[in-house]
């Protein structure tokens, strides 16, 4: 964030380094209930993170049909095979320039593969998942616990 000038100038030293080709644009902050229509606007989230024991903002791009470009530390695997973006090694930074390089020269149609494929790598992990059905369980036994004691 801008509110700490010591990063913030660090960021805007990188910025001006990166070729012609390469576009920043700053957003600023904006309110929570933005971010899907912001998100929905971005080409590819760069996310090379260490560690993820979830991931969500690799899963919030996903649902808003943005391919990711990620690390190999996450949960989410295999992202080419299911045209939804990459998961690579973090000590192979030329697989990652290779991989902006390839995104670069996509054109509309398989932008828009990526982006379907995006989307359904993130209604996959819904439809997997049994969060819905164990949260239900939970809130009907606090209520049965709830109305034994009252």
């Amino acid at each position: 964030p801008k509110a700490e000038p010591d990063y913030w100038r660090a960021c805007e030293r990188l910025v001006e380094q990166l070729p012609d080709n390469v576009t920043v644009r700053v957003r600023g902050e904006f309110a929570n209930d933005a971010a899907p229509a912001i998100m929905a606007e971005t080409d590819l989230l760069f996310l090379p993170s260490r560690s993820e024991n979830f991931g969500h903002a690799i899963f919030e791009a996903l649902s808003c049909h943005v391919p990711v470009l990620i690390g190999d530390r996450t949960p989410w695997r295999d992202l080419e095979k299911r045209s939804a973006g990459w998961d690579l090694p973090l000590d192979r930074p030329e697989a990652f320039a290779a991989a902006i390089e390839r995104f670069a020269t996509l054109d509309g149609p398989a932008r828009d593969h990526l982006r379907d494929g995006a989307r359904r790598a993130a209604e996959a992990f819904v439809a997997a998942s049994d969060a819905v059905a164990r949260t239900r369980v939970m809130i009907e036994a606090a209520l049965i616990a709830a109305s034994h004691r009252g």
